[in-house]
């Protein structure tokens, strides 16, 4: 029977949760130093390394042979020192020489603090927050990046976050700031990546904001001193991400901006109201020739304006 067990292989430690470089063997001999088998067990011994952590092999107990009992895939997912395993089988024990384990690369990405729905242009509360960790779930640190996930929102929006959407972890936490979307649109979730690693964030809406800016959406297209154009401006009251806002009704007035040309312009109606966001001219004209003017739009209730080409 039985009567001696040894580590022929010393365990070697390694990063948290993946598998030691070095694995180890374990015989069990007579008292003749011959080999005998029988069943090998291990597990940390008690009051080593870091409180609840766990190991775990490809098979354990394992079964010692004529050469020892072969473990594989054996890690520990906590970091810590002074790591020792005990190798029981029976009433026989004995213990591993110590080992560390240390913090591995980025092995899993998750939102810790998920987007909530906000308007377009304007900064999404909360911002995202991203932990990543090692295969033992050990805090890692690395480089996130988010971005809108495929599919999901409007078509051609923009997410934007200050000057970088590539955020490095401090702790094991990326924390993004000035995170916002441009277009309206329902069911967005921003995808969190960090070398292989991805997470997905619950959905969230983004909504039309207030007034913020004016645009031509339609230039003025020119043409002869006081003839109406051929192209007629059109000019819409956007929020903050660029969204038409279907329920202004803002008063737009047209001038010739100043220092581009000495003329006067003159529409069928100027001011003109908006209509579901949109002032559309007509009859607009410019009365003395010159090769440069530029047109500027006030919306004077909500103290905006914009320049033409």
């Amino acid at each position: 029977s039985a009567s001696a067990i040894a580590f022929l292989v010393e365990p070697g430690g390694g990063p948290g949760g993946a598998a030691f470089a070095t694995q180890p063997i374990v015989s069990l001999t007579d008292s003749g130093g011959n080999p005998i088998a029988g069943p090998v067990n291990l597990a940390i011994k008690s009051g080593t390394g870091t409180a609840g952590a766990h190991l775990a092999c490809a098979a354990n107990p394992q079964g010692a042979t004529s050469t020892g009992a072969t473990f594989s895939g054996c890690s520990v997912d906590l970091t810590g020192t002074g790591y020792v395993l005990t190798a029981t089988s029976g009433s026989l024990s004995v213990d591993s020489t110590g080992f560390g384990v240390s913090q591995g690369g980025v092995a899993k990405a998750a939102f810790s603090q998920d987007p909530a729905s906000a308007t377009g242009g304007a900064l999404l509360s909360p911002q995202p927050t991203v932990s990543l960790t090692d295969a033992g779930g050990n805090p890692a640190d690395g480089s996130v990046t988010l971005s809108i996930t495929p599919g999901t929102g409007a078509p051609g929006a923009t997410l934007s976050c200050g000057n970088s959407n590539a955020v490095s972890s401090s702790g094991g936490v990326a924390t993004f700031a000035n995170c916002s979307i441009d277009r309206a649109g329902q069911g967005y979730t921003l995808t969190a990546t960090s070398g292989g690693a991805t997470s997905t964030s619950t959905a969230f809406n983004v909504g039309l904001g207030g007034p913020a800016q004016l645009a031509f959406s339609i230039e003025p297209g020119g043409g002869s001193g006081g003839s109406a154009w051929a192209q007629q401006p059109v000019v819409v009251v956007e929020d903050a991400g660029g969204n038409q806002l279907p329920t202004s009704t803002a008063s737009i007035q047209l001038a010739v901006a100043a220092g581009t040309g000495a003329g006067a312009v003159t529409c069928a109606a100027n001011p003109l109201p908006a209509v579901r966001g949109a002032a559309l001219f007509s009859g607009c004209s410019i009365d003395k020739t010159a090769n440069a003017y530029k047109l500027t739009a006030h919306d004077s209730a909500d103290g905006l304006s914009a320049t033409s080409t």
